[in-house]
């Protein structure tokens, strides 16, 4: 695309989400593998925080006229990546971000839509819209073949789409956070290898809550120390206490906020994952721990699929017994963890590959 000296990434950056930080901090890791002279600002709701955190410039991401102005600047607009465009979480969401995109669009800037996953879309016209203002972007990838099959069902031409996998399977646990040192103020002491478990609520009904707290217990009483790791901080710790508050036996809540190195760090101490987050399943994935994923969403079943797994409970439908014998049979059973690890090469062969088409 040529010389590019200035890019604009966009994101749900600056939220206390872990997967999203993730997928900001390896998208600019992978640009500056490339070219670390490349000025990079981020659309943040944070901007202080992202600028300290990843040495970038950052400016608010609602700040449509600061935006504009740096966009006079820019050689490239990254949307990108996560599930930004679906209208589950909010009927703005789409607009936001499509919005953004068409802002840079009409400043004559190019724009990558970069390892995005895209859907669930409820609304027709935001299908639609998607699809126009994809096919005026000059690169378009996705980390899913179920986002490739509905952007080609919406109207995108198939080969304007490039399929690849999420940029944070290019992270690495850094290795320099001692575990006591973590975990010291947590009150939480290592014994052993634990089992980490990351939750969040879905729908109203607390049961799917109640059956992992069993399980948890069930966990405990064969000997095993459980975790509970927050990803996106707020929400999901409150999620972990609802679950402690069920649990007949002692597990240890992660309540203190930590960057994503440090969260990987603590991953990498582990025995295994269970984890609703699809980020805490990539983590684990690149700390070489295995999982056991619990799908809320498509884009679970997806990554499981890509690590030769696949789903071992649904949300709304968490079964204490089920739920339990999996877990057990992973424990058992190393070769199913060596399966799932074994593909961590290829995709972050994949995950390098919208960097290499973009900047080489």
């Amino acid at each position: 695309m040529g010389d590019i000296k200035k890019i604009m990434l966009s994101g749900y950056y600056g939220f206390d989400n872990a997967g999203d930080e993730a997928i900001c901090a390896s998208i600019i890791q992978g640009i500056r593998e490339i070219n670390s002279n490349v000025d990079i600002v981020v659309l943040s709701s944070n901007p202080e925080r992202t600028s300290y955190v990843y040495d970038v410039r950052a400016v608010e991401r609602t700040n449509l006229k600061q935006i504009w102005t740096e966009l006079r600047y820019c050689d490239l607009f990254i949307s990108g990546g996560g599930s930004l465009l679906q209208d589950v979480t909010g009927k703005l969401t789409i607009p936001y971000y499509l919005g953004l995109v068409r802002l840079a669009q009409l400043r004559g800037v190019p724009v990558a839509v970069f390892a995005q996953g895209i859907g669930p879309v409820h609304t027709k016209v935001f299908r639609k819209w998607i699809a126009n203002t994809f096919q005026k972007c000059s690169y378009v990838s996705v980390r899913d073949p179920q986002s490739r099959k509905l952007l080609v069902s919406w109207g995108v031409p198939n080969d304007h789409v490039d399929e690849v996998v999420d940029p944070v399977f290019l992270l690495s646990p850094p290795g320099k956070f001692d575990k006591n040192d973590l975990l010291h103020k947590e009150g939480i002491r290592i014994k052993n290898a634990p089992i980490v478990f990351s939750v969040r609520n879905w729908g109203s009904s607390r049961s799917d809550l109640k059956q992992l707290a069993k399980v948890c217990d069930n966990l405990i009483e064969s000997g095993e120390q459980i975790i509970f790791l927050p990803m996106h901080f707020e929400e999901d710790r409150n999620a972990s206490f609802e679950v402690q508050s069920y649990m007949q036996r002692q597990a240890q809540v992660v309540k203190n906020k930590y960057t994503i190195w440090e969260l990987m760090d603590i991953i990498s101490f582990s025995k295994l994952v269970v984890g609703m987050r699809l980020h805490a399943l990539i983590f684990a994935i690149t700390c070489g721990v295995p999982v056991v994923g619990i799908s809320y969403d498509p884009k679970i079943d997806s990554f499981l699929s890509m690590i030769n797994s696949s789903p071992s409970a649904y949300a709304g439908k968490i079964n204490e017994d089920v739920l339990t014998s999996k877990i057990r049979n992973i424990l058992d059973n190393s070769s199913h963890a060596k399966k799932q690890i074994k593909q961590l090469t290829k995709l972050r062969t994949l995950a390098r590959r919208p960097f290499i088409k973009l900047f080489l």
